[in-house]
């Protein structure tokens, strides 16, 4: 577990309801290099790459696609270190907010830390990994790892607030969270 402290950062959430086209213009506004992307669908979870214009999603079976059936996500979030947009459908449209961590921003407490994805790493190719478990589920991740394989994990930041006393909010208050990144998993034991 992570360390907290205190850094600056910037949430702008947004209720209007983006249509594809609206939410393609914000993402080659705000990521103009490269950034993950985690898609939830309709019936699995699809974890990709955007890169200046172009989505790269891996699906079992398939190489590298360019293009995600829009109809059937649920949940998008796009993010690298910096920042996440995350979007979640709302009837035929999308709505959510942008994270930015910068130094314009206001000041919040933060803690960062790794997850387990459970399931053993085999590398693909030059760029992408497979991570299976024993129970048979499988997810592509748009990282690379060692020959040998291996675990991997997904870095989180989760953001704090200490509410005054006076406020009668409790102590601590998790206010956010974003994804970081992808790393290697240290050994297989479950936990940081």
């Amino acid at each position: 577990m992570g360390k907290i402290r205190q850094i600056t950062s910037t949430c702008v959430r947004d209720e209007a309801e983006l249509t594809q086209e609206q939410i393609e213009e914000i993402v080659r506004e705000e990521f103009p290099g490269e950034a993950r992307l985690y898609l939830e669908m309709d019936d699995q979870v699809l974890l990709g790459r955007y890169d200046r214009g172009t989505w790269q999603v891996r699906t079992d079976g398939q190489g590298i696609q360019n293009a995600f059936p829009w109809e059937n996500v649920q949940k998008m979030i796009i993010f690298d270190e910096e920042q996440e947009l995350r979007l979640v459908r709302r009837g035929l449209h999308f709505c959510g907010r942008l994270r930015r961590d910068e130094a314009c921003g206001s000041p919040v407490y933060v803690m960062d830390e790794e997850q387990k994805m459970w399931g053993e790493g085999q590398r693909a190719d030059e760029a992408w990994s497979m991570l299976k478990s024993s129970r048979g589920a499988s997810i592509w991740v748009p990282e690379v790892l060692g020959r040998d394989g291996g675990a991997m994990g997904l870095r989180v930041r989760k953001y704090f607030e200490f509410p005054d006393a006076t406020e009668k909010r409790g102590l601590v208050s998790q206010i956010d969270e974003r994804l970081l990144g992808f790393c290697p998993w240290p050994d297989n034991r479950g936990c940081v």
